[in-house]
């Protein structure tokens, strides 16, 4: 199951976004940081007008997190005229195993304007390499993320 068919399987139940992670979504005998980065940024998002982007996120991971169901809690620090701070975190067997701090910040307008031109690739994207999933060889989430 690709990432975004499984993030839809999740729901809110309280103040919690909870989420059943298969064992292939496993990197060792946790689940995959990015999935847990982006559940606790999900129970967050309801806390924070949709407006008000994502600007910085800090993630401590703690301790492990295993396959089943886990539960992303969030909470407001703080919220000023532009920018709110939030955390959140998965809490396993009544230990905190990963903590995240985000800051959301309104757009503001500015006299000055930056756009990046984006890096020259060696490479036509089609022409590039992936890295295969090889069952046994590579840890299993692999398979559900394109490299």
């Amino acid at each position: 199951m690709h990432f975004d068919q499984l993030m839809a399987t999740g729901h809110f139940v309280e103040d919690a976004w909870v989420l059943d992670v298969p064992s292939d979504w496993l990197q060792g005998r946790t689940v995959f940081g990015g999935l847990q980065s982006a559940m606790v940024l999900k129970a967050m998002r309801r806390l924070v007008p949709a407006e008000v982007k994502l600007r910085s996120l800090q993630v401590n991971f703690i301790g492990p997190v295993p396959a089943g169901q886990v539960r992303a809690s969030a909470s407001v620090l703080r919220q000023g005229k532009s920018a709110t701070q939030a955390q959140g975190e998965i809490v396993v067997n009544g230990e905190v195993a990963m903590r995240a701090l985000a800051i959301f910040g309104a757009s503001r307008s500015s006299a000055v304007e930056r756009a990046p031109a984006a890096p020259a690739c060696a490479k036509k994207a089609a022409e590039l390499n992936s890295l295969p999933f090889l069952k046994g060889i590579t840890p299993d989430f692999t398979q559900h993320v394109e490299m």
